[in-house]
């Protein structure tokens, strides 16, 4: 009769599995982190609707039309560490991305900016700061600890270029003067929809998630996996431990990866950090030339060597 672990059919937890479970438990935020950014984060979107409110209001009052003007900012989203689901111990950083109807301006940005401190008010009673970054970004802190930041972007689908449009009829329409960077709006762009691949692709992939947060934490800790982009990192989990023949375990998925990462590595001529060593320089024609005449006068001494051998046999 077969033993209860072998009719169930599950595989004990290796050693491997156990490691990596361990580490992912240390490096899971705390609840009283999960907390703080969750509230902030609902705070902030929530102060940022009714500003949309006053805006939409505003321009209804302005506007000569008999239907009302579409309003200025569309929605809030949550993308980056936070849409995906890959907050780790530590960080208090989130992002938010606001979408416009129009192409945003620093003067939209601006106004905001005045506008959520009266609003923050009335959604909480805690205390947050308002400022913007280099980037014209809007920063919302919390001032309790853990200190919670997030990051608001805006951005527009009207950023990109329609190639259906014809280059006379978009010059023709003339930006805004203070209309914000577009490479900046683009990536905005680009982090919406790495959020909507990773929650339809990623998310319910296991044991992807936590994979990814282990490597995530490399990351931060240790400069030769910092040079590893987020987004290359997540793309090259998904794709490795999507195309496993069988459901892995998380030990044999961090495996799975590095090994695939190695190979990578290997493929474009960097096996020097996989061995974790220096990269040795190349040879020259001069050197690989000279080791092949002094084999080949080896080879020829050899081959006399063995021919006057033979002639000394056939003496009387």
């Amino acid at each position: 009769m077969a033993s209860p672990r072998r009719q169930s059919g599950r595989r004990p937890e290796s050693s491997d599995d156990r490691h990596v479970m361990y580490k992912h438990a240390s490096i899971y935020p705390t609840e009283e982190e999960l907390q703080a950014i969750q509230t902030a984060v609902s705070h902030t979107e929530r102060a940022l609707r009714l500003v949309s409110d006053t805006l939409a209001e505003e321009s209804s009052q302005q506007g000569t039309l008999v239907s009302p003007p579409p309003r200025m900012l569309k929605g809030v989203v949550r993308v980056g560490i936070l849409a995906k689901g890959l907050v780790l111990r530590g960080d208090h950083s989130v992002q938010l991305t606001l979408l416009c109807s129009k192409k945003p301006t620093h003067s939209l940005l601006q106004r905001i900016k005045q506008e959520l401190p009266r609003e923050l008010s009335i959604v909480a009673e805690d205390k947050y700061e308002v400022s913007s970054d280099h980037d014209a970004n809007i920063v919302i802190s919390a001032c309790v600890e853990p200190g919670v930041k997030v990051t608001v972007s805006a951005t527009s689908p009207l950023m990109r270029e329609d190639p259906s449009v014809k280059q006379e009829l978009q010059d023709s329409l003339s930006d805004p003067e203070d209309i914000l960077d577009r490479e900046r709006c683009l990536e905005t762009l680009a982090a919406l929809r790495h959020a909507k691949w990773f929650q339809a692709r990623a998310s319910g992939l296991q044991p992807c998630v936590i994979v990814i947060r282990v490597l995530r934490d490399l990351c931060r800790c240790l400069p030769p996996w910092g040079a590893l982009p987020a987004w290359a990192m997540e793309l090259l989990v998904e794709k490795v431990l999507s195309s496993a023949p069988r459901p892995l375990s998380p030990g044999d998925a961090m495996r799975r990866v590095l090994e695939y990462h190695a190979l990578r590595l290997v493929a474009f001529r960097q096996i020097h950090k996989v061995l974790h060593m220096e990269h040795l320089p190349p040879r020259t024609r001069f050197g690989a030339r000279k080791r092949m005449r002094e084999a080949s006068q080896t080879q020829e001494g050899a081959r006399e060597r063995k021919r006057g051998r033979q002639g000394t046999a056939g003496l009387p």
